[in-house]
């Protein structure tokens, strides 16, 4: 399509910086509130920050082995004389050990094996870095296709 025809069918005149960068902020937004989405949801980075803030460290107990969960275990721990429980991953002791679990005074539902702040980085990178580098790396490719294949952008 040569530019004449280009400029009539978008009302004779060229397109916006704003609307050529419409799909990336439409991707941006999309994968962006997905990676929220998803570590809002369990222990997240969200949680994560609580923890590493306002956590409370305590000794739980090993009630379950989960080989096939990442060779996981499931702790309980008490607060207040009501039990909790919930799964860790890569436990290197058996059913009876001890470990340290941190948890939200606030909320001892929500609890971590050993200390958040060494997973906040994991979890920030996976929660927000790769969604964040996945609708990049679409927008640029549709850029890309669009340049060479103007029909398509029609």
């Amino acid at each position: 399509m040569d530019d004449a025809t280009y400029r009539i069918r978008q009302g004779g005149r060229f397109p916006s910086p704003l609307h050529r960068a419409l799909p990336f902020v439409v991707w941006l937004g999309l994968f962006g509130a997905i990676g929220l989405t998803l570590s809002v949801g369990g222990n997240g980075w969200p949680a994560r920050i609580q923890l590493a803030r306002h956590g409370k460290t305590t000794i739980a107990t090993i009630v379950r082995l989960e080989p096939q969960n990442h060779n996981g275990c499931v702790y309980e721990f008490v607060v207040d004389g009501e039990s909790y429980s919930h799964s860790a991953e890569a436990c290197d002791s058996g059913v009876g050990s001890g470990m340290v679990v941190t948890y939200l005074p606030d909320r001892p539902s929500v609890s971590e094996s050993g200390r958040p702040d060494s997973g906040l980085r994991n979890a920030l990178i996976i929660g927000l870095g790769v969604p964040t580098l996945f609708a990049t790396v679409t927008a640029i490719a549709v850029a890309r296709s669009r340049s060479k294949f103007p029909a398509l952008s029609r």
